[in-house]
């Protein structure tokens, strides 16, 4: 994907739908590429301050609009685009901080379950 957001300026995601989380979002803002996204579902969270979102209801030229106005506006731009960087690159985001939390959640399930006899082991 290194090579599409290279030549990308602007994401759009105009989701109908309410997903869980955007990882093109996430992708994109890595590279410093705002956003422009329905608020829906885990979406805006996923932009955070790195773009712009919009109603799912909204009709095409209120996406008309934010998309020139991100366009257009060199310094609205850079200042969105800073903005992705950094959101993508929050402590809580960062691969260690993942798996510690991962860790963490795995380390509570097994704790939950040593009292808890496997299927197909005899008791001892």
């Amino acid at each position: 994907m290194r090579t599409v957001y290279r030549d990308t300026k602007l994401l759009l995601v105009p989701s109908r739908w309410p997903e869980a989380w955007g990882r093109v979002v996430s992708e994109a803002q890595l590279s410093g590429i705002p956003v422009l996204a329905s608020l829906t579902g885990g979406l805006p969270e996923a932009v955070g301050p790195g773009g712009v979102l919009i109603d799912p209801a909204a009709d095409l030229d209120h996406w008309e609009r934010a998309l020139a106005q991100v366009w257009d506006d060199d310094v609205e731009y850079e200042r969105l685009a800073e903005l992705a960087r950094r959101h993508a690159r929050r402590p809580e985001f960062q691969p260690e901080a993942i798996i510690e939390q991962l860790l963490a959640v795995l380390s509570e399930l097994a704790a939950a379950r040593t009292d808890v006899p496997l299927r197909g082991r005899a008791a001892s």
